[in-house]
């Protein structure tokens, strides 16, 4: 047993699980032999508290799967470096009892544009959960289609969360994805605090609802950095705008600016984390171009 945990989360291999099946609503019956939800991994063995079912504050159903920030130092110096010795991770996956000792992901043939899910975080000062996504394609190797990443900061109840997919240029749209990693996490790999608890509950992929009925990309205007931070900069290039809406994902107006050069930079140091989308209006406000939004402080 304690080889299988040595070799947990060493990311030197991805197995792929061809029989998982993943409980993205944790209401399955936790399995196996250290109780995890099912088509999941953790750090459990060693580390009891590190992930556990909650009856009593969930979103959906009748439970969560709660993750705390645990000292996983027994295993961490043996997983080069990606777990580090306090720590609270779960990932989609399983242990088994030989060789590949652990299976990373599940089978996944989608090209779907976000993950959506349900958090509530309890830090312990000033940590900080996240939750990452990586689609891959075995060919000639595994190649990474797509990734997506976003932080999770402290909240008292329940919000809706999406990790956004920024899909590889060099793999084209008739190019699937054949297994999926999902990551949470408890706290960021520096400064994790022990104690800080994450819950997440009611997992669906593509549930973005934008509130736009279509997405206009304009290749003559330019918008970075993705994700944000502070401020999101655009290049209008020989467009002719003179307006841009920023929308929450459903589609509410949230802020408005006047366009009054061809490069424009726009705090949006005060809006929460999250998803959002802009849309780019000319003087007959016509949409001239929209697109996504990610905001990470």
């Amino acid at each position: 047993m304690k080889k299988i945990l040595l070799t947990l989360l060493s990311g030197a291999l991805l197995a792929l699980n061809a029989n998982a099946q993943v409980d993205f609503g944790f209401e399955l019956p936790w399995s196996g032999v250290i109780l995890q939800p099912q088509g999941w991994a953790s750090a459990r063995l060693i580390a009891p508290n590190v992930v556990d079912t909650d009856n009593v504050v969930f979103h959906f159903g009748s439970k969560s799967a709660r993750i705390v920030t645990s000292d996983v130092s027994a295993i961490s110096g043996s997983t080069n470096g990606l777990l580090p010795p306090t720590s609270g991770i779960m990932l989609t996956g399983s242990t088994l009892f030989g060789p590949p000792y652990v299976r990373l992901g599940y089978p996944f043939s989608q090209r779907e544009d976000s993950l959506g899910f349900f958090a509530r975080y309890t830090p312990v000062g000033n940590d900080t959960a996240y939750a990452q996504v990586i689609l891959y394609k075995r060919q000639t190797q595994r190649d990474t289609i797509a990734i997506g990443f976003t932080k999770i900061t402290a909240t008292s109840s329940f919000n809706l969360n999406y990790v956004v997919l920024n899909y590889n240029p060099n793999f084209p749209n008739t190019i699937l994805p054949d297994s999926a990693l999902i990551i949470f996490s408890s706290s960021m790999p520096v400064g994790a605090q022990l104690g800080s608890t994450l819950w997440v509950d009611d997992l669906k992929w593509g549930t973005v609802n934008t509130g736009i009925t279509q997405l206009i990309k304009n290749d003559a205007i330019k918008v970075a950095p993705v994700p944000a931070n502070e401020f999101i900069n655009f290049d209008f290039g020989t467009a002719v705008a003179t307006q841009v809406e920023i929308l929450d994902i459903n589609g509410k107006l949230i802020e408005s600016f006047s366009v009054n050069s061809r490069n424009q930079s726009i705090r949006i140091a005060h809006l929460s984390n999250g998803l959002y989308f802009y849309a780019i209006r000319d003087k007959q406000n016509v949409l001239l171009s929209s697109g996504k939004l990610t905001i990470n402080h």
